[in-house]
């Protein structure tokens, strides 16, 4: 936002965190249909590498950047979010950023960027579990 990279309007879900962003406006915690109405107004997301924040983008047809949360600076217990966006980047359905040195050329692509659709693989488990579980 400082390099006029972001010029849109930006509101981030910030949860416990103690950063007062002076660029941005912030809030800890959204309901998920406010989420759902904050990132269908958008013009894409930026997100960490979570399953649940990507799909949810992807599910209201955002383009999607994402950054892992990592290890080394105590956001998590292990790098998982590295390998979550690498298969989503690898398969074109997100941008993959994987620091924030990363992000400027990421939002520069975005809008050239047109992802793969995105299926989740939910209903065909279900109808696995459904298939094993009948007698």
């Amino acid at each position: 936002i400082e390099k006029n990279v972001i010029c849109d309007e930006v509101i981030a879900q910030v949860g416990y965190s103690t950063y007062q962003p002076k660029n941005f406006k912030a809030v800890k915690f959204v309901q998920m249909d406010e989420f759902n109405t904050l990132v269908g107004n958008s013009n894409y997301v930026i997100t960490h590498g979570g399953t649940g924040s990507i799909t949810s983008a992807l599910g209201l047809n955002k383009k999607v950047i994402a950054i892992p949360r990592l290890q080394r600076y105590g956001e998590h217990l292990d790098d998982h979010q590295i390998e979550i966006i690498k298969q989503f980047s690898e398969k074109g359905h997100i941008i993959a950023a994987y620091s924030v040195d990363d992000l400027e050329d990421a939002i520069a692509s975005i809008e050239e960027f047109t992802p793969v659709p995105f299926k989740s693989g939910t209903e065909r488990l279900f109808l696995l579990l459904r298939i094993l579980l009948t007698p």
